[in-house]
């Protein structure tokens, strides 16, 4: 028992004392804190920047509303001009992008594929904004097409909630607030458990592979078993984590 002591005293100090082990322990914190505020500048920055849109229905699949509606981030306006003209002279007119929207050749086909033209790539919430109005317009689109009712149609869509409820009424908003916040905090340990792992496992094998490369885990082997070297080190790594 004494020599575990002994291995795990000496995993533990040997980490601890480390001027990265300091700098990391007070670096950390503040770098996920700085991850998450820059992350949160970037899409709010581009949020901001409203793209400017032109938009090509060659199949005429916007029909008489005569475009798409604009949002915040977004402007869309509908043009006459060739894709080959626009993308030629994109960067001489006020468009940030094109959106090209093709014919639909089979109107029972399940997907739908619209081009966008543009120098980078669109952020998601662009992208998932054109696809939510896109697929809005095709599917009226299809709807007419068809001579489909849409109200029948639209009475096929029904959104099912579950609403937990506790067997004592007084205790209905707690049971509901209790739950979200539980679902939120086993989240955030599972993350936490998963780097925990991760990490100071990595740290047990680094440990292994410098003694050894130094040679130093013959000796210590002539002297104590190697469960209890095993251990010692992944109980000593373990008191750093603990400790970090």
């Amino acid at each position: 028992m004494n020599k575990l002591w002994l291995i795990v005293k000496r995993e533990y100090l040997t980490r601890v004392k480390k001027r990265s082990f300091i700098i990391a322990t007070i670096l950390t914190p503040l770098a996920f804190a700085l991850f998450f505020v820059v992350v949160g500048f970037i899409f709010s920055y581009e949020s901001d920047e409203a793209k400017h849109i032109a938009v090509i229905d060659k199949g005429n699949i916007l029909g008489e509303a005569g475009g798409l509606p604009d949002e915040a981030s977004l402007r869309f306006t509908l043009e006459n001009r060739s894709l080959e003209e626009l993308r030629a002279n994109l960067k001489n007119t006020e468009y940030d992008g094109i959106l090209l929207i093709p014919p639909i050749n089979n109107l029972y086909a399940q997907t739908y594929t619209v081009y966008y033209y543009a120098e980078g790539n669109p952020s998601l919430d662009i992208e998932s904004l054109i696809r939510q109005k896109i697929a809005y317009r095709v599917r009226e689109y299809k709807i007419q097409s068809l001579s489909l009712e849409k109200k029948q149609l639209e009475a096929l869509d029904t959104r099912v909630d579950l609403d937990p409820e506790p067997l004592d009424d007084s205790q209905a908003d707690s049971s509901k607030v209790a739950s979200a916040v539980g679902a939120i905090i086993g989240g955030a340990m599972g993350i936490i458990m998963y780097m925990t792992v991760f990490i100071y496992g990595m740290m047990v094998m680094r440990s292994v592979m410098e003694e050894k490369t130094n040679r130093i885990v013959e000796v210590m082997i002539s002297s104590v078993r190697p469960f209890q070297l095993m251990l010692g080190k992944i109980v000593g790594v373990g008191a750093v984590g603990l400790t970090q």
